[in-house]
């Protein structure tokens, strides 16, 4: 099997051997043949099969795509879980703001996301404007940096939600300890 990067670099080749008459399951654990982590992006799947008799067959389909990457996100609102993509599917369940999901898809105002609630495993669709996220898919690149002022009543979550970020970005941006006291500076308006 060929594992085809959308630049259309092979980025690895996997030998499976003599296979069992019937199904064979086989996966790509997502390194390239040097045992690198292989870049973000599309991959499709080549295979090269020759029977015993040796007849051999190319199969690859470019519509039947995998794509890696690491995307997780944080609720910054409660969030309906839907069966499908649009508000008409029915909700499966309601997540609460601060759960962490992985974002498996993306379907135009829609993440498909897996998450664990209550020592279940869920696979479902919530709204994007719900989640934030935190995905570095081309590494060396800079995050923007945003001055907030902290005005009465403000809270960590309703910082993140505005900028569209998780409070754990704050929390590691500013370097603020969940141990320690913060001090806050109070001048005189005389």
């Amino acid at each position: 099997m060929y594992v085809k990067h959308e630049s259309g670099k092979v980025v690895r080749v996997l030998d499976f051997g003599l296979l069992k008459k019937d199904w064979n399951h086989k996966s790509w654990d997502g390194k390239d043949n040097n045992g690198a982590a292989a870049p973000y992006g599309a991959y499709t799947f080549v295979f090269h099969l020759t029977d015993l008799a040796g007849n051999e067959m190319w199969l690859e389909d470019p519509a039947k795509r995998s794509t890696l990457a690491d995307i997780f996100g944080t609720t910054v609102a409660e969030a309906n879980v839907k069966k499908g993509p649009g508000d008409e599917y029915e909700t499966m369940t309601i997540i609460p703001s601060g759960t962490k999901v992985t974002i498996v898809d993306e379907t135009d105002q829609w993440y498909q996301v897996n998450f664990w609630q209550n020592d279940r495993g869920y696979n479902g669709y919530a709204k994007k404007s719900a989640i934030a996220t935190r995905s570095n898919p081309n590494p060396g690149t800079e995050s923007q940096t945003i001055i907030h002022t902290v005005q009465a009543g403000d809270m960590l979550w309703k910082i993140a939600q505005k900028y569209g970020t998780t409070i754990q970005a704050i929390v590691d941006a500013n370097k603020l300890d969940q141990n320690k006291h913060l001090y806050i500076c109070i001048s005189d308006k005389d």
